[in-house]
């Protein structure tokens, strides 16, 4: 039953399925669609009851899209989550990958208020709205209104006018609009701020908003010692959910790390001007800000960090036990990875081995990027050595 909160397994075969899919093994998937149609209609419980398609919108894999749809998977089928299901399209414009949108709608994908609005398609946005007003509040994936999408100031300024609340909660993560358009679409985020929307430190940052940050900081210093979690960001009267920052950023993560994410580096120097200790650690395996900027490759906010005094060579946790250098490798981030070599970062022992396991496609599960950018990688190990 879709909308379903009961735990569920997939099957061994669709284990082994969903796994080809995301490893991106075009020959393995085509076998195993041929000769078991029904995976193409399997969700995958390990992967919040994504469909095959919307597990690879997600993460903008238009290759294995254009299999998927060739060997017959329905492009408007949603996943089966609790919260709000996620069709192709609102995986893609979630993600505000404007080019996959368009993609699915030429591949037959059904135009809907929430990707008209995202698309900043205005003829179509008022359209649907006077066929169906309603729809102004119409719950999408994760249970976010059409607001929580929109793509441009004038569809964030339509939906203002059409009655959207400027400060409507999802049903998943209980968050905003602004919280949610922040990482994709920072320059609506810094318009909904200037049209009146509550901000809030992280937030602020990741869109790169001096103003508002430097208000929040005038307002309240401790502020830069915040972190993302319940405290900071309460759950929902119904759910006990975790805010949407929790995913975007991670969970006691500090604003720097939030500034990372968001390649800001005025906010990065704004931040170390005003205090803030640049290795703070946070998120996933005890981060700190130099390793999200690292994993994500952005290049202005980590040079602001090195230059701002972070340490080039700090291990992340007990997971990976790691450098900003050794994550660059995995995630395929030339560009950061080269600026850390040129700092005269560490080379350890291991580096050359993962960035062969990179070239050879070992950790495109976590991230895609192009092949070249791992093949740069391993060329600078290889001069080094």
């Amino acid at each position: 039953m879709v909308g379903s909160r009961h735990a569920k397994e997939n099957s061994a075969a669709e284990k082994v399925f969903f796994t080809a899919i995301r490893q991106g093994s075009v020959d393995e998937v085509k076998a195993m669609v041929a000769g078991s149609p029904a995976l193409l209609t399997a969700y995958n419980y390990e992967c919040f009851g994504a469909t095959p398609l919307t597990m690879v919108s997600f993460c903008g894999d238009t290759a294995m899209i254009d299999v998927l749809l060739d060997v017959g998977v329905d492009i408007n089928r949603r996943s089966d989550w609790w919260a709000g299901p996620w069709s192709p399209l609102h995986c893609a414009i979630h993600e505000g990958n404007d080019g996959l949108a368009e993609h699915l709608l030429s591949r037959g994908a059904e135009l809907d208020v929430h990707t008209a609005a995202s698309l900043g398609r205005m003829s179509d946005l008022s359209r649907l709205l006077d066929e169906s007003p309603e729809r102004i509040a119409e719950p999408g994936g994760d249970g976010c209104q059409p607001l929580h999408f929109a793509g441009t100031p004038s569809a964030a300024d339509l939906l203002l006018e059409r009655g959207a609340d400027i400060e409507a909660r999802c049903i998943d993560h209980f968050s905003t609009p602004v919280q949610y358009l922040c990482k994709s679409r920072s320059a609506v985020a810094r318009h909904l701020f200037s049209r009146g929307a509550k901000a809030d430190i992280f937030s602020a940052s990741i869109a790169g908003d001096l103003k508002v940050v430097r208000q929040l900081i005038a307002g309240d210093q401790s502020v830069l010692d915040s972190r993302i979690n319940q405290k900071t960001f309460p759950p929902g009267p119904e759910h006990d959910v975790h805010n949407i920052m929790t995913f975007y950023v991670g969970g006691d993560c500090a604003p720097l790390h939030a500034a990372a994410k968001g390649n800001q580096p005025d906010l990065v120097r704004l931040f170390a001007r005003s205090g803030a200790n640049m290795n703070v650690r946070g998120g996933y395996d005890d981060a700190a800000p130099l390793h999200i900027a690292a994993w994500e490759d952005h290049l202005d906010a980590a040079t602001a960090l090195a230059e701002e005094g972070a340490n080039i060579d700090l291990k992340s946790g007990k997971v990976h036990n790691n450098t900003p250098a050794g994550w660059a490798i995995v995630a395929g981030s030339c560009n950061v990875f080269e600026m850390l070599m040129d700092r005269g970062a560490e080379v350890r022992d291991f580096f050359l081995a993962d960035a062969e396991a990179a070239v050879d496609g070992k950790f495109r599960q976590y991230k895609i990027v192009p092949q070249e950018n791992y093949e740069r990688i391993l060329a600078r190990l290889q001069s080094a050595m």
